[in-house]
């Protein structure tokens, strides 16, 4: 927890997809159901899974809607989410070592920086660990251990939709177990604990992520990009985040090059300690999890710069454990438990640097600095009571939690289109925002206000952030139709 509790700034506001989520929660608290509150028809949703939404709305209901309570919410999670994942370790590699590497995970800096976040993954984390305890153990009857397993991997499904893959995973393992009751009872209470949400998305009438998988990429192009970038991103989740800097913020392609060669050889380290799980029954279920998700990660067809890899830190740590070992073994025989131990202790340490760094440099406060220039655009435009109207932005989560307005992202990079929807919603401001994301390409926004659109004029400028007002008809260059 110490940590998480340093890497959380309490006071932060929701970003990115944690507006959404924080939208979809003040929702339901005010009794208006699971919708986009913050587009201007809205509509139903069907995005982000409610889980998290549910869970944050139940809290802000008891305790008030306030952003501490929603932070302090995600540490609890994350926090209990290394605890099963502790448990989950003493069974497979005993007391010491389950210890040691428990410690490499709590000092983990991405789960660190993710307990920090209004964002879903601290609960799908404590969900997903839960299940993994569970379907791993053997005793008790089991249909009622089908019965938690199967309640628990719905609830991450509903927390996060990558949790169909720890179905997979986890329904393979019992299979494999020829664990026949507890797979049956297993895969009918998930499904069970799904069915609302499916029949929320049916009636909907609008794309869920499933129709992201239709992307205009080839499916091999898709494997070969997303591998190339989850084979770089495989060491980062452990040490830091050093290949990532080499080889997107470098200007010098051979320190790239370097970086990618080490990657290479530590993700085929991990997969040779996966392989290796495999000989014994009760560590199984280490390769099957990291299968189920990384298969489904090669054909998503976007990557969130290895965010989908934070669910896999500790199966990424037995990985390495396991094949570490199993080198350094072949040089120091007959010294299995001081290898093991040092194994751990080294993973251990070789996870401090990176987390030290972080806190020392005040990350999470770089970070929310970096916000600044946004956070000013969206309360200049929340003072603007004499021009009503939505806001179209790359963000309309963001926009609406700190102006109280309606809000709004283009559809397509069409300028007729951008120009229809500022028509038909009235639109009163657009956001040009051209940092917030590290190497993002260009918005269509900016496009958009390049061409030189005589309806939209410049009316605040704080460096990379633009706030542009869309002029009424008597204002504008051109003869209103």
């Amino acid at each position: 927890m110490g940590f998480a509790l340093l890497n959380t700034r309490f006071s932060t506001p929701p970003r990115f997809d944690g507006a959404g989520y924080a939208v979809l929660a003040r929702s339901l608290v005010e009794g208006r159901t699971y919708r986009d509150w913050d587009h201007p028809d809205r509509p139903r949703h069907t995005h982000f899974p409610p889980g998290y939404p549910l869970v944050l709305a139940g809290a802000w209901a008891i305790l008030g809607e306030r952003v501490e309570v929603a932070h302090a919410l995600n540490v609890l999670f994350e926090t209990v989410a290394v605890v099963l994942a502790a448990a989950w370790f003493r069974e497979l590699f005993g007391s010491r070592v389950g210890f040691w590497l428990a410690l490499a995970l709590a000092v983990n800096w991405s789960w660190a920086r993710t307990a920090g976040a209004i964002q879903s993954e601290s609960l799908f984390l404590m969900l997903s660990q839960a299940a993994i305890v569970l379907a791993a153990r053997r005793d008790g009857p089991e249909w009622g251990r089908g019965l938690a397993v199967g309640a628990l991997l719905g609830l991450s499904t509903l927390t996060r939709h990558v949790g169909v893959a720890l179905v997979a995973a986890i329904g393979g393992y019992l299979a494999i177990s020829r664990r026949w009751k507890a797979l049956g009872t297993t895969l009918a209470t998930s499904s069970t604990v799904l069915f609302p949400w499916i029949l929320w998305l049916s009636r909907a009438g609008r794309g869920s992520q499933a129709d992201l998988l239709w992307s205009p990429t080839s499916l091999l192009e898709r494997l070969a990009t997303n591998g190339l970038f989850y084979v770089r991103r495989i060491p980062d989740q452990i040490l830091g985040p050093f290949v990532e800097v080499a080889t997107v913020f470098s200007s010098r392609p051979a320190l790239g090059w370097i970086a990618t060669g080490f990657a290479v050889l530590f993700t085929a380290v991990v997969v040779l300690g996966w392989w290796r799980c495999r000989r014994r029954v009760a560590r199984r279920l280490v390769p099957l999890v990291a299968l189920g998700t990384l298969s489904l990660l090669l054909v998503w067809p976007f990557t969130e710069a290895g965010r989908f890899l934070i669910p896999l830190v500790p199966c990424l740590l037995v990985g390495a454990f396991v094949g570490i070992r199993s080198i350094t073994s072949q040089f120091l025989p007959g010294r299995g438990r001081s290898v093991s131990l040092s194994t751990a202790g080294v993973l251990l340490t070789a996870s401090l640097p990176y987390s030290m760094l972080a806190i020392a440099t005040d990350r999470v406060g770089a970070q929310q600095r970096s916000q600044q220039e946004f956070d000013m655009a969206c309360e200049w435009i929340r003072a603007q009571d004499e021009h009503p109207g939505p806001v179209l932005s790359r963000h309309p989560g963001d926009v609406y939690w700190l102006t109280g307005r309606s809000a709004l992202a283009p559809g397509n990079d069409e300028p007729r289109d951008i120009q229809k929807m500022i028509e038909r919603y009235h639109v009163a401001f657009l956001i040009v925002d051209r940092d917030r994301y590290a190497n993002a390409p260009p918005h269509p926004l900016g496009r958009f206000v390049a061409g030189g659109d005589a309806r939209v004029r410049l009316a605040r400028e704080v460096d990379s952030v633009e706030v542009f007002e869309v002029l009424r008809a008597a204002e504008s260059k051109e003869p209103a139709e």
